[in-house]
Formats: C-alpha cells, sequence, structure tokens
C-alpha cells in the first residue's frame, strides 16, 4: 500500500477527511455535514489539549454537554467519530479506537428506548384532495413545473434534494416501463418506475423548456434547478391550499405518503425498499404499521407503478 495514502492523517486532518469522504463515495452535501460535526470534535480536543488517543467516554460527554445535543445526534456523532477513528487506527495514525467502545455502549444502552413514531402520511382522502390540486394547476411553465414536483414527490417517492438534483438524462419517460434513475443517499443509484398516467406531464413540461439545462425541474429564464427550500415551500403550500392539517408539511409527507401507497397496494416489501432507497429493510417494514393503523384503507392503484 502507498506509504503517502497511509499517511494521509499525518499530512493534515482536512486532507485525511477529504481522503475517508472519497472512500466512502459521499455526497457534497454529507461531507459538509460530516465535516461541520467531526472538525466541532477536533475543535474541543484542541481547545482542551486533549490528543486523539486521549478521547474516552468522559471527553465525549464533555462535548456533548457543551452542545446540548440530542440522544440521537450524540448516537450520530459516535458512529461518525468511530468510523474515522477506525480508518485513523487503519493509517496507523492512532493506537487504537477507543470510541468505538462507547459507540457499542451507547447503542446497547438506547436498545429499546427509541420513540417509535409512525411516519407522517396523508389518508386516502387526503390524497384526494392533493391530487385534485394538482390536476387543476394551470398548464404554463411555472405551473408544469410545480406539478411535476409533486408528482415526482407524490408517485416515485423522491426526496426533497432528489427532485432538485434529477437530470432530464435520467429520465427513460419513453421505454417500457418508463421509470427514472436516481442518485440518493450515499451516493447510490437506485431505478424507480413511474406510472403511465403522471408521464404525459412530465414530457409536457419537458417540451416546454427553452433554456438548454441538464437538471429536469430547472427554471425557465436561466435553467437553474431548484433548491431544497423551494421544494419546502411548493409543499406546504399544496397542503395548506387543500386544508390538509398535519404536525409535519414537508416534502417527506408525500415521500412518506408513496411508500404506503405501494405497501398498501400489494407491492413487495423488497420491492418498495429499492425504489425507496432504504438502507435496510426492517425501515421499509415500518409502513407496514402505517398501512394497519389506516384500517386496511386501500388507495386505487390506477396512479401507482405496478410491480413486476
Amino acid at each position: 500500500m502507498n506509504a503517502k495514502k497511509l499517511n494521509l492523517w499525518e499530512d493534515s486532518l482536512e486532507t485525511g477527511f477529504l481522503a475517508w469522504i472519497e472512500k466512502h463515495g459521499y455526497s457534497e452535501k454529507t461531507r459538509k455535514t460530516y465535516q461541520s460535526m467531526i472538525f466541532a470534535f477536533f475543535g474541543f480536543l484542541s481547545k482542551k489539549e486533549i490528543t486523539l488517543n486521549q478521547s474516552n467516554k468522559t471527553i465525549v460527554e464533555q462535548f456533548f454537554k457543551e452542545r446540548a445535543v440530542s440522544e440521537k445526534t450524540k448516537l450520530g456523532y459516535l458512529w461518525l467519530i468511530s468510523d474515522i477513528f477506525d480508518d485513523m487506527v487503519d493509517c496507523g495514525h492512532l493506537q487504537e479506537n477507543n470510541m468505538s467502545i462507547v459507540l457499542d455502549k451507547k447503542r446497547k444502552g438506547m436498545r429499546g428506548k427509541t420513540a417509535k413514531r409512525l411516519p407522517t402520511v396523508l389518508t386516502q382522502s387526503e390524497t384526494s384532495l392533493l391530487i385534485q390540486y394538482i390536476d387543476r394547476l394551470p398548464k404554463t411553465y411555472s405551473g408544469m413545473r410545480e406539478r411535476c414536483t409533486l408528482l415526482l414527490l407524490l408517485d416515485a417517492g423522491l426526496r426533497a434534494q432528489e427532485v432538485c438534483d434529477l437530470k432530464t438524462a435520467d429520465m427513460h419517460l419513453n421505454e417500457d416501463p418508463p421509470h427514472i434513475s436516481v442518485i440518493g443517499k450515499f451516493n447510490k443509484e437506485r431505478v424507480i418506475p413511474l406510472p403511465e398516467s403522471i408521464v404525459n406531464d412530465l414530457l409536457d413540461f419537458l417540451d416546454m423548456k427553452t433554456k438548454p439545462s441538464q437538471y429536469f425541474s430547472s427554471s425557465m429564464a436561466y435553467g437553474n434547478p431548484y433548491v431544497p427550500s423551494s421544494i419546502y415551500r411548493i409543499v406546504k403550500n399544496a397542503l395548506v391550499k387543500v386544508g390538509i392539517v398535519k404536525s409535519k408539511l414537508s416534502p417527506h409527507v408525500l415521500r412518506h405518503t408513496y411508500c404506503t401507497r405501494q405497501l398498501a397496494d400489494g407491492v413487495p416489501l423488497t420491492t418498495v425498499k429499492q425504489w425507496m432507497g432504504h438502507e435496510s429493510v426492517a425501515t421499509t417494514a415500518i409502513y407496514e404499521h402505517v398501512v394497519t393503523s389506516l384500517h386496511g384503507s386501500k388507495p386505487s392503484s390506477s396512479r401507482l407503478p405496478q410491480a413486476k
């Protein structure tokens, strides 16, 4: 193995961190999040004049106390620190990873204690109200852009960032079956089939474009893509206008609804897991409880992609 590669952490913490990010293939958004987290911890150690090898449970609890973070956030920090320390050990930068023991104990301590909240979804009647709102949107460029955004959330289960990042080249609308390729969390690609009922709307919006852009949901004037805050605003505005009252009015409510509708429509759990881009089938299985909580209410399959 290349000696310089082994000593990247010795070069600087920034160099070692960027190499760790590249090794995992994380997105730019994830890099920024993890960089903010880990360098906050490195800064704390430097301020307290504590070396990496001296890091232990007491030290990290002092760090958490200063930042007043939740138990869930603590677990995220511990995973990140432990994984980076593992990399440092592999590179010979650290003697051992004390934080892995702290992480294991934290996980065991939280087992069974995490509040199990079901995802917020739209009921069948609420979904119908939203669909009616979408169908009434004007056939102008901005109206079609909003229409397609809501359809991709509700009928393809995309995350807000995924809608922003979706490229026209990854939309296979004239193929059988029509589908899109999405780069999601952890830079992983997944293929999502599209219901035939929304394909014409997507194609019509593409035909309206006059400004070259690689992004599907681009602006008419400059070809710039949406930003997540715009997606949030569109969803909240739509739900409020049709009188839907929820604890959350975010794009994820539509993503949760999509997942629940697929399961209620009889699509296999493992297939829905792939479409959603979940790391574990256990995550997808949570939505089965939502289906049960809706008393078996089953949405119409007319707008849903069918399992192959």
